[in-house]
């Protein structure tokens, strides 16, 4: 180590260098002798001598050198080429930019005319609505004001009407006073006497409405309670009423075929004439179509009057309706 660091401090890099490449030289020289003994894989001859395969080699060497120098320089006049032709690609990209951006310009440049006629136009129709709307506003205040100066004309025209009027008053209560005080006690007696005559008859008409009224709503209270005949039991002084016009209900036959019976009860108001004027199912068979049968055929029934009092009167009666196969 403190030979190797000596010779560092003695030598130059130049020299270093220049022993170092000796000693490659001569160690290549050596080996490719060496390598190129023995016989060929390929043929099977034996190879040619170190010298003749020195030269080989070295022809080899200095041609693949020539031949990486000529792909260097064909790469770099391709570099070349490549650089001008995408700089020539882009003068030409520029150039239809700016003309496309010039084309843009020119457009807006129209555009911006056409716009700044309508602006104006637009400025101008709005400059004469403003002015129409003015015109209407100082119109409109016009007639407010000749409005407003009419009104104050009829108040003062009323006023002093009013006052002539008063000062005539006044004057005609100066000359008669004392007529004037008799007339209005006159007035004022019949007036009174009026008054009570029309309050007496008023409560007279009052009266009699009433009692009207009240007979009405009598009779027809006694009308619209009918006598409930659905109970056991019946009040003195009914006669009950009877069927004077009997209609057999139809049997369904979809009901008979299934050979299906039961009884209906509907619960019948009869008016004063005995006609049937309501019906209602109190007590349903279970089939819809046999309750329907009987209601239809219930309904052309008619009955005797119902009387209470001797007076005929509406009547609410029980009625069974009995659907039988024999």
């Amino acid at each position: 180590m403190k030979l190797i660091e000596r010779i560092k401090g003695k030598l130059s890099p130049l020299t270093l260098s220049f022993i170092i490449a000796l000693g490659i030289h001569l160690s290549l020289f050596n080996l490719i002798p060496e390598l190129s003994l023995g016989k060929d894989l390929a043929t099977g001859r034996k190879k040619a001598s170190p010298k003749v395969s020195f030269e080989a080699t070295t022809l080899k060497i200095t041609k693949s050198k020539d031949t990486k120098k000529e792909s260097e320089v064909k790469e770099v006049k391709e570099m070349a080429d490549n650089k001008e032709q995408e700089k020539k690609d882009q003068k030409v990209v520029e150039e239809k930019e700016r003309i496309s951006q010039e084309e843009k310009i020119e457009e807006k440049n129209d555009l911006t005319e056409d716009e700044v006629q309508e602006v104006k136009k637009e400025k101008s129709e709005d400059k004469k609505i403003k002015k129409s709307h003015l015109e209407v506003e100082k119109k409109e205040e016009l007639k407010e004001v000749s409005k407003v100066k009419e009104k104050s004309e009829r108040k003062e025209e009323v006023k002093q009407d009013r006052n002539k009027e008063i000062t005539k008053k006044k004057r005609v209560v100066k000359e008669f006073p004392k007529e004037k005080k008799v007339e209005k006690e006159q007035v004022s007696k019949e007036e009174q006497i009026k008054v009570v005559a029309e309050k007496v008859k008023t409560k007279g008409k009052k009266a009699t409405k009433n009692k009207i009224n009240a007979e009405k709503n009598m009779k027809t209270k006694k009308r619209k309670n009918p006598v409930d005949l659905t109970q056991s039991k019946v009040a003195k002084g009914i006669v009950l009423p009877k069927l004077t016009n009997y209609q057999q209900p139809i049997y369904p036959a979809s009901m008979r075929r299934r050979e299906i019976e039961g009884k209906v009860i509907l619960k019948v108001l009869l008016d004063q004439q005995g006609s049937v004027k309501k019906i209602k199912v109190e007590r349903s068979s279970g089939y819809q179509k046999l309750d329907q049968a009987a209601v239809e055929a219930v309904g052309k029934w008619k009955f005797s009057p119902t009387k209470k009092e001797g007076k005929e009167v509406e009547a609410l009666v029980l009625i069974p309706v009995n659907f039988r196969l024999n």
